[in-house]
């Protein structure tokens, strides 16, 4: 079944321009990762809570127009929200940094395997070459299952430079978007 994009986006409640990415919170410290001994602005966000907001925003990947609201029960003080809203985006661009280093890592690896593939490849058809000339069955299957070899050698680099790297550029997109993403705050009932 394929959802029209009003359908996706009716979960989500919207103000004026903005489709808001909504999470309810007793305190400010349960969007920390409590294993994370860091100071506040360079805390680790919770996974869960991290992952909620990055799914939201695939959702809504066509709406330029996203913001981060989070309703907490327990007063939250002004220096508090600004440490928040800073670790929000600092998770996002530490995120961003690191697939950015993914994918130049996939890169590289697609080259070296794009080299080592075509040499083997030349390899394979001048061992070929010298084959060729013989007649019989076994001459044959040894000419043609290194051609074949050869061909399998570059599906690898084929893979990464046609298929492997699009996944990633996306999430540096997105990554880049959330590194930006507005957050407001509001009491919760």
């Amino acid at each position: 079944m394929i959802m029209r994009k009003s359908q996706l986006t009716s979960s989500y409640h919207q103000e004026g321009k903005w489709l808001l990415v909504e999470l309810n919170l007793n305190n400010l410290a349960q969007i920390y990762n409590s294993f994370d001994p860091s100071p506040f602005h360079e805390r680790d966000l919770d996974d869960d809570a991290a992952q909620y907001i990055e799914e939201a925003a695939i959702e809504l990947s066509g709406n330029a127009d996203i913001k981060l609201v989070i309703h907490v029960k327990e007063h939250a003080g002004e220096k508090d929200r600004v440490q928040l809203t800073e670790a929000v985006h600092n998770y996002f661009s530490y995120r961003a940094r690191a697939t950015r280093l993914q994918l130049k890592e996939k890169l590289r690896f697609g080259r070296i395997s794009l080299l080592v593939g075509l040499l083997f490849l030349a390899f394979c058809f001048e061992i070929s070459v010298l084959l060729k000339p013989h007649s019989g069955t076994l001459p044959q299957i040894i000419w043609e299952g290194l051609i074949i070899i050869g061909w399998v050698m570059l599906w690898k680099p084929l893979e990464i430079f046609l298929y492997d790297w699009w996944p990633l550029l996306g999430k540096i997109r997105l990554y880049q978007k959330l590194q930006k993403i507005p957050v407001e705050f509001q009491k919760a009932a």
